[in-house]
């Protein structure tokens, strides 16, 4: 394109522009609002919202200049390829464990950029990261089970230390921080039992031991920190979730096996709310499972056996799951769910009194989904 009487470089500058104001205009229209889905649907009570699912940096919130200069130069598409673990600081840092290349992955919120942690300094030190846990000082504790360590970096991704080793663990898997007691819980999954050290590293005792009775396990898997300090395991292959006191001594057990909706088959991940709602991720069942801390008591199961991209289509689905593994409630209630086998991260908000203030429910008073949450 060549305007008569201007300079080659000065048409393509303003070609540039008016392509680019174009653009903005494109991005500054009005955009379709999504559905709302919820848990159980309306006209019943809801309790839980989809918020969103992640791939990857295709998946990520981006400005007009960013959307621009992506459409000239290209993006770095970073995509996970099988998610495990997941934790939040609740403030716009995501952290996920992927198996299959053996490394974190960070999703930054305020950024909008996906990456993975640590970039060469720690590229390599993986051989299978499972578990993640954040302690109050935003330091980063991933677990290996091949290494038999849990890696502890800095909030800025750097090399802090390292603890466990074959000396102490077998398998960690799960792993969850007392920040007030000052201890970390890792699920030893083939000794089946969970190791406790404090958080420079130092070993402090055991909880549990192979079985089917109260405060055993059978490769227990996730562990969760409720707010009154109980401690939250996936005991896994029992097929139910139990519920100890910070030193270990057994409280309740939460679910049971079967084939029902709110039945537990092959529990992996497990969250608690402020509210004392438990969630539980069941890998075999392909859902998420809630239920009420107190007293046990099933509440409702979101989700369902769901293949993403099978047959040619490619949707998101609410819901639906393929082997979910990780699970994660950060401080706002806001639920994470490593959805493995779709290779992709799933975004649940439980409807808390913070949460409705800026997003009502049509047709439904705040009250009365509040009353839901009561104990």
């Amino acid at each position: 394109m060549i305007i008569k009487g201007l300079p080659l470089t000065s048409c393509l500058l303003r070609l540039a522009s008016f392509l680019f104001i174009v653009f903005l205009i494109g991005c500054a229209a009005p955009q379709q609002v999504n559905r709302r889905y919820f848990w159980p649907s309306l006209p019943e009570v809801p309790r839980v919202e989809f918020l969103k699912a992640y791939w990857g940096g295709a998946d990520m919130p981006k400005g007009g200049w960013q959307r621009f200069v992506e459409s000239l130069v290209g993006a770095e598409d970073l995509s996970m390829e099988r998610p495990w673990g997941v934790v939040s600081d609740g403030e716009g840092k995501i952290y996920v464990t992927d198996i299959n290349v053996s490394a974190v992955v960070v999703f930054d919120m305020k950024k909008s950029t996906v990456t993975y942690m640590g970039g060469k300094e720690v590229g390599g030190t993986f051989e299978n990261p499972i578990g993640l846990a954040l302690d109050a000082e935003g330091n980063i504790y991933v677990s290996d089970s091949k290494k038999k360590s849990v890696f502890v970096y800095t909030k800025d991704e750097k090399p802090l230390r390292t603890i466990g080793g074959p000396e102490t663990l077998t398998w960690p898997v799960g792993l969850a921080i007392n920040d007030r007691l000052g201890r970390l819980y890792v699920t030893d999954s083939q000794a089946h039992n969970i190791s406790v050290f404090d958080l420079s590293g130092k070993f402090l005792f055991t909880i549990g031991q192979a079985g089917g009775r109260n405060g055993q396990f059978r490769y227990p898997n996730s562990v969760a920190i409720a707010p009154d300090g109980n401690i939250v395991v996936a005991d896994t292959i029992n097929a139910r979730v139990q519920v100890l006191d910070p030193d270990g001594k057994f409280i309740r057990v939460v679910g049971m096996r079967g084939d029902g909706s709110t039945d537990l088959q092959l529990p992996k991940g497990v969250g608690v709310t402020k509210g004392g709602r438990i969630y539980v991720t069941d890998g075999r069942g392909n859902k998420m499972v809630i239920f009420r801390m107190s007293d046990g008591a099933a509440l409702t199961s979101i989700g369902g056996k769901y293949a993403y991209g099978s047959g040619g289509k490619m949707k998101v689905s609410p819901g639906g799951f393929l082997q979910p593994s990780g699970l994660f409630v950060d401080k706002n209630d806001t639920i994470y769910v490593a959805d493995s086998f779709n290779l992709r991260l799933q975004v649940f908000q439980e409807l808390n009194e913070e949460y409705l203030r800026e997003h009502p429910v049509e047709g439904v008073k705040t009250e009365e989904i509040l009353k839901e949450r009561e104990p």
